[in-house]
């Protein structure tokens, strides 16, 4: 666990190395001496034309802007992470960006993508004049007005972040062409499109959602699973004790007292022991449950165990399904109603026919 510290940091770097570059582009496109104008006092013409339409390259990245961009790559400090940034410059300047990242967890993008921002402005001396979350297409992101007021210069930046890289589009202008270039503005902001294949499905509350439309697939970043949930899981990350010593876990999960929806991944260096399915068993009859049934599985070739426990409190039913894999242990599990059969119950059918190992 001691790694995951270092880990987090270098994803924050990374992220905040993107925006100090994207910083100091706004700042060198608002500069007077850039745009050739006393001080900053222009007015902005706004475009006339039909915007061409660019993607940015190896992203799925899809945007509009009046003219056409530069394309300019920058590598981080450990030579691993380019950033690829494509601009209009001109004395208002409008720019995409894309850094790749090793995010392997979403629950925190609103505060990382905020601390990074705040991080940047306050290393190049902007102030943060407003700031709002947004989502686009489905990608997690905030909107951010800078003020720079050494350059007489005004940003607006928003960041969404994918399940491999974070994107960034901004314009940035001289304060007092803030009224004329509003409308070209928001005609970027609201051309922009990702690609689903990046979209991440975010951490949520774990609160079952009523109706059939809110089982939707559930595939967390790096979990390679993927599976249908009445929600938006909560995770936690937490150490258990096997057969072979200490591992790391992660659960997913969605539900209430008398109902729920658990995926539990556990990793190991090597295939996981053959006893470790029965070690699962037997700790759950060593917290009070009572066996009811089991039965082997086998689910897109990898070997498998259903087993159906009766709770210690007499209400519920635990349906739990366990596989393992070259490096790891699937252990899939339903909480239902003593009222519920768990073989026709439609919506633990629904839970458990749709566990896909990825």
């Amino acid at each position: 666990m001691g790694s995951t510290k270092d880990v987090d940091t270098m994803r924050v770097v990374r992220i905040a190395f993107a925006s100090v570059v994207l910083l100091l582009s706004l700042a060198c496109a608002a500069s007077p001496r850039q745009s050739g104008v006393a001080g900053g006092g222009m007015v902005y013409t706004p475009s006339t034309g039909n915007w061409p339409l660019w993607r940015l390259a190896y992203t799925g990245f899809v945007f509009q802007m009046p003219g056409t961009p530069v394309l300019t790559r920058s590598a981080a400090n450990d030579d691993a992470t380019l950033t690829a940034e494509l601009s209009v410059p001109g004395p208002a300047q409008f720019t995409v960006m894309a850094t790749p990242h090793e995010e392997e967890e979403l629950a925190d993008v609103d505060r990382l993508l905020a601390d990074s921002m705040r991080a940047a402005a306050t290393r190049l001396g902007a102030t943060i004049r407003s700031q709002r979350p947004l989502e686009v297409a489905g990608y997690p992101g905030v909107e951010v007005v800078i003020d720079m007021t050494q350059y007489g210069a005004t940003g607006v930046v928003q960041f969404y972040v994918g399940r491999t890289a974070t994107y960034s589009a901004s314009v940035t202008f001289p304060r007092s062409a803030e009224a004329s270039i509003a409308g070209d503005a928001r005609r970027f902001f609201e051309s922009m499109r990702l690609d689903e294949g990046d979209r991440p499905d975010r951490i949520g509350q774990g609160q079952l959602e009523p109706g059939a439309e809110a089982w939707l697939y559930r595939s967390p970043h790096a979990a390679d699973f993927a599976v249908r949930m009445p929600g938006r899981p909560t995770r936690h990350a937490l150490d258990v004790q096997t057969s072979s010593g200490t591992k790391h876990a992660l659960t997913y999960a969605v539900g209430d007292a008398s109902r729920s929806y658990r995926v539990t991944l556990t990793q190991y260096d090597e295939r996981p022991p053959r006893g470790q399915l029965d070690g699962v068993r037997d700790m759950l009859v060593q917290q009070g449950y009572r066996v009811q049934s089991e039965r082997a599985l086998l689910v897109q070739g990898y070997a498998g165990r259903e087993v159906v426990l009766a709770a210690p409190s007499g209400t519920t039913t635990l349906v739990v399904r366990l596989f393992t894999t070259e490096t790891r242990l699937y252990d899939v599990r339903a909480t239902l109603p003593t009222t519920a059969t768990p073989t026709r119950d439609p919506d633990a059918a629904r839970f458990f026919d749709s566990f896909r190992i990825l």
